[in-house]
């Protein structure tokens, strides 16, 4: 620590925090002046704070009229003050004994009724070298040209950090939830070349409460104070040299687990909760035997009204992507039952095997399965007629990355359950996903892409402008192929494909257009953590195979955007007070925390931990799994017991549904979470 008569600097070494003292009108007025960071060879300045503002609000800004430095375990901190007729502030300034870490934790008592905001922050100056994030609303951008940017944090700051790179550093500035209030705020840059991040309180507003989509800029604005009040407000800083290859994203988040993720994730029974998702299959009454005709069953796709009204099975069908997604449900039943032998799993899943005919496209072309089937008189969700196969929407549409999905997780069947008892199932798993992967390869084109999705003539059915990345799942199915058949020109093909694919996931640009397309005017370009889902399933099996370094950066992409839609704290709304670990659902429309796209990535950040050594993956997976297991059902006298929340309405707690009514899955979520139960277990013998 330096002291004198101008400033106090608080520094370990790493970083440094300047208080600056100023005298006013013969008063004496303290704030902080910057915070630097240790490059190896010089001090460099990354955060100015504001004369007069180092507590801000909208009724008035104030420097510090107290310092006061004080014993601190292991080094020292500053304790700021100061009064005024409205409200009255303190704050504390801490630096980590010996990591690049600052903390200031602020606290506002007012003394008078008002309405306004709090809004403490750091000015930045912005060149040519400096990036900047705020996760789920812009990744890795320049900071000129960005809008205002204050989201609402019940459903939109999974990651409270603002986060800053350059080639040679990455720092988060973001806000403890855990100890503390409020959300990010993002003010463009002004005259002087400087851009303001701030935190803000109030850090929620009303949003809608029918199901309808929620515009982008419905922000925090205001609050209405009482006299007596208290709002406790924690920011941190800190940074990190990058090393060759490091990805900024991917680096900042482990900075933010470190912060957030302190405390260990409570023990859980996972054999229990994977025990009680068998019993939901047996018993939740979704089982329909002659689902296509007599004798020709599959599961529902979900229970609805489960928490109001009388509850009703929903009429719908999927193999591939929709609430059911029957090919998950099948990777989870295979898996429940190579650990238990339980019978009764055994005879669904020989049954669904041999109906997957019943999604078969009527085109003459082999190796292609549409999602979902309809029956005659079964109106599609956008209230339309459709008999037979279709996608979720009801088209006669094939998507790459659902198609894809399907192929890759027979295959992975195939291989993973070689102890299979009856080899003419086995043998089905293997035929479809071969013939799925044959498909591809033929409309491969010479670059070594693929559409992102067929329509009944075999064209283009994605209109948007961006593409879907998702496709990127095809690498992996491509590559089990090469394994089960020795054909090394599928990994060739598979390698070919990451290469196109790569270009949009260095940019970040996980768009999945495939349910915003029947919109034809419509310039909506959706982005969600789902996508990079499939993504991250296709390149990781790829680089296990490969071991190619190029491979294994957009692996770290792909799960460093996932993890920035995973929530690092819990909300009170969440499903009993819980969301850590928990999905944002899609971004800028429908405020949902969904447990599956979490659960699809699972798996591959497991392998990925496994084949890299690299702890974070680890870490995000046991976030993952155990809000899989919060979100478990245990009612009893419901035929749904045992399944997995399907989603929730973030702002209101409401579950997801017709109506926000509530609905429970048997494949989007229930599927996905038995499947990363079972995938645990296996590698976490015995269980806790």
């Amino acid at each position: 620590m330096v002291v004198n008569e101008n400033y106090i600097a608080l520094e370990n070494g790493k970083i440094k925090v300047v208080v600056e003292k100023n005298v006013i009108a013969g008063n004496q007025e303290f704030y902080t002046k910057n915070v630097e960071f240790w490059s190896g060879k010089e001090w460099s300045t990354i955060f100015e704070g504001i004369e007069g503002q180092e507590f801000c609000t909208s009724f008035n800004n104030s420097g510090a009229q107290e310092c006061e430095i004080i014993p601190d375990e292991g080094g020292k901190k500053l304790k700021l003050s100061t009064r005024n007729k409205i409200w009255e502030a303190e704050e504390e300034i801490t630096i980590n004994s010996s990591e690049s870490i600052v903390t200031r934790r602020q606290k506002y008592r007012f003394l008078s009724p008002c309405e306004g905001y709090i809004n403490p922050g750091y000015m930045v100056r912005s060149d040519n070298t400096l990036r900047y994030t705020y996760p789920l609303q812009v990744y890795d951008k320049p900071m000129k040209g960005l809008p205002v940017m204050r989201c609402d944090s019940a459903w939109a700051v999974p990651v409270p950090c603002h986060i800053l790179s350059t080639g040679q550093w990455v720092a988060v500035y973001g806000i403890d939830r855990n100890a503390g209030a409020g959300t990010l705020d993002f003010q463009p840059l002004n005259n002087d070349g400087c851009v303001r991040l701030g935190i803000f309180y109030p850090d929620t507003v009303e949003q809608n409460k029918s199901i309808v989509i929620n515009p982008a800029n419905r922000k925090p604005n205001r609050y209405e104070f009482s006299v007596g009040q208290e709002i406790e407000l924690v920011e941190f800083i800190s940074v990190k040299q990058l090393g060759s290859g490091e990805i900024p994203l991917f680096e900042a988040e482990k900075l933010a687990a470190e912060l957030l993720l302190k405390e260990p994730f409570p023990r859980m029974d996972w054999v229990d909760c994977a025990d009680r998702i068998a019993s939901f299959y047996n018993k939740g009454g979704l089982w329909e035997p002659d689902a296509f005709e007599q004798g020709r069953g599959w599961f529902r796709n979900m229970w609805v009204y489960t928490t109001g009204k009388t509850p009703e099975k929903n009429p719908y069908f999927d193999l591939g992507w929709g609430e059911g997604y029957g090919v998950l449900t099948m990777n989870a039943l295979a898996l429940n039952w190579k650990r238990t032998g339980n019978p009764k799993l055994l005879t669904y899943l020989d049954e669904m095997t041999k109906n997957m005919d019943y999604f078969k496209c009527s085109h003459e072309e082999a190796g292609m399965y549409y999602d979902r089937y309809n029956h005659p008189g079964v109106k599609t969700l956008l209230d339309a007629e459709a008999q037979g196969g279709t996608d979720f929407l009801g088209f006669k549409r094939i998507w790459s990355h659902c198609l894809g999905n399907i192929g890759y997780q027979l295959l992975n069947l195939y291989r993973t359950v070689k102890d299979y008892p009856n080899m003419e199932i086995s043998h089905k798993w293997l035929d479809t996903g071969m013939a799925i992967g044959e498909f591809f390869a033929r409309h491969q084109k010479d670059n070594g892409d693929v559409q992102d999705g067929f329509d009944e003539n075999n064209g283009e059915t994605n209109r948007k402008r961006y593409r879907i990345p998702a496709r990127a799942v095809v690498c992996g199915l491509w590559t089990i192929m090469a394994e089960v058949s020795g054909d090394v020109s599928y990994l060739q093909r598979a390698r070919k494909l990451a290469g196109i694919v790569s270009e949009e996931i260095e940019r970040f640009d996980f768009y999945g257009q495939m349910l915003d397309t029947h919109f034809k005017d419509s310039d909506a370009n959706i982005w969600d953590a789902e996508n990079a889902c499939y993504a991250l399933l296709g390149l990781t099996e790829l680089y296990i195979a490969t071991a190619d370094e190029k491979v294994n950066q957009l692996c770290k992409i792909s799960a460093a955007y996932i993890c920035s839609w995973i929530y690092y704290y819990n909300l009170p709304n969440g499903y009993n007070g819980w969301t850590r670990g928990g999905t944002t659902c899609r971004m800028p429309d429908y405020p949902l925390l969904y447990v599956g796209a979490g659960a699809l990535a699972f798996i591959p950040l497991v392998r990925l931990a496994e084949k890299t050594g690299e702890l974070f993956y680890r870490q995000m997976a046991e976030e993952i799994l155990g809000c899989i297991a919060k979100y478990q059902w245990r009612c009893p006298d419901k035929l749904w017991d045992g399944g997995i929340v399907h989603a929730l309405d973030q702002n209101s707690g409401a579950h997801w549904g017709p109506e926000k009514l509530g609905q429970v899955d048997s494949g989007m979520t229930t599927g996905m979470g038995l499947a990363a139960l079972e995938y645990w277990i296996e590698r976490n013998k015995p269980a806790f």
